[in-house]
């Protein structure tokens, strides 16, 4: 082919050409075109489906990734709320110390015996997090939303990691201190001491040590798996329409034992005072096309306070507020409803604004 071409190039340069042979050639060039143009569609035909079929395996992966997520977040979720509900009920322990209402017999039968060398710990699965967000180049821009609420989930993992390698050094610190200072610790341990006894009933430095400890799980600790938990509930809400189903998060949060707050009338009076139940604010997102006003009315240290939130349409506030509180939800300055406090969620529907 090449040795042809040289050749008509030769007799076109050198004007040899009879008319008939130009002709021919004319009529040869054009086929050869037409041939050339042909390859070149199809190579751009086979280019574009092998991109296209590209393009549906990397969307066929990344859904299957977030179906594996979807099941992370749900056992995640549960892992959390567990840490919780021992956390309140621990903070309720400790208070009983520290308001000296703890008996000799608390003490012997060692119901107290680990309160500030002990907490729950918490391992979350990243696996699929981590494959998600190695794949950012991937995502499509419909995907970007999803992205962004990935990296924040993702940061409140290291910021409760954080606090948990806190409260785990100050335990550990603990138990090295009664182990090695303490020569009644082990007797106490398994079958009870009257030293020890006389030691935490009377002991100031140990409330002080308590008191310490209340800060570290229900002021850093809790507070940080709280706000992780409230942005994973938000997270399997988000998910839903990616995975195209609506309203699966309900189900899915119901069987492990969560549900949507109960609202209450505007005119229902929720009283809260020092006996009020302390619980961790919970996520509330607003699925209505309105802007709505949050008040949050809590009790802490024997006074009441409110709060007052903006939340636009499509937004989440990540609550990790620890106090016997409620929410009233307003709109234009009027109350649509009432919530009361509680670990699980609340989803401000279209329904509540209309």
């Amino acid at each position: 082919m090449i040795k042809f071409f040289r050749k008509i190039r030769h007799k076109l340069i050198s004007g040899n050409l009879s008319g008939r042979q130009a002709d021919k050639l004319s009529r040869y060039l054009f086929y050869a075109i037409g041939e050339i143009v042909l390859v070149v569609i199809g190579i751009l035909i086979a280019v574009s489906i092998n991109d296209w079929n590209n393009d549906r395996k990397q969307k066929a992966e990344i859904h299957q990734l977030l179906m594996a997520f979807e099941k992370d977040l749900i056992t995640n979720i549960e892992d959390a709320t567990q840490v919780l509900n021992v956390s309140r009920r621990k903070d309720s322990l400790i208070m009983m110390v520290l308001n000296n209402q703890v008996t000799k017999e608390d003490y012997e039968n060692k119901r107290l015996a680990s309160i500030i060398l002990s907490y729950n710990r918490i391992t979350t699965t990243q696996e699929n997090l981590i494959k998600l967000l190695n794949r950012e180049e991937q995502m499509s821009s419909e995907l970007q939303p999803l992205l962004k609420s990935l990296k924040r989930y993702q940061s409140l993992i290291d910021l409760y990691s954080h606090q948990q390698e806190r409260l785990s050094n100050y335990v550990a610190t603990q138990t090295a201190f009664f182990t090695e200072n303490m020569e009644w610790f082990s007797t106490y341990m398994q079958s009870g001491d009257e030293r020890a006894v006389a030691y935490f009933l009377n002991d100031p430095i140990y409330k002080n040590k308590v008191s310490h400890y209340q800060v570290m799980l229900t002021r850093n600790y809790a507070p940080s798996i709280a706000e992780y938990r409230n942005r994973a509930i938000s997270l399997l809400y988000a998910l839903q329409p990616y995975l195209g189903v609506h309203g699966n998060h309900e189900s899915a949060l119901k069987s492990i034992g969560l549900g949507s707050l109960r609202n209450q009338g505007c005119f229902d009076e929720i009283i809260l005072d020092a006996d009020s139940i302390a619980y961790f604010a919970p996520v509330i997102i607003n699925a209505s096309n309105d802007t709505l006003e949050i008040h949050l009315n809590y009790f802490i240290q024997y006074n009441r306070g409110e709060t007052i939130m903006t939340l636009p349409p499509n937004q989440q506030l990540d609550g990790d507020f620890f106090a016997p509180h409620y929410f009233e939800i307003k709109k234009d300055g009027e109350c649509l409803s009432k919530f009361k406090g509680g670990q699980d969620y609340l989803i401000l529907n279209q329904n509540l604004v209309e």
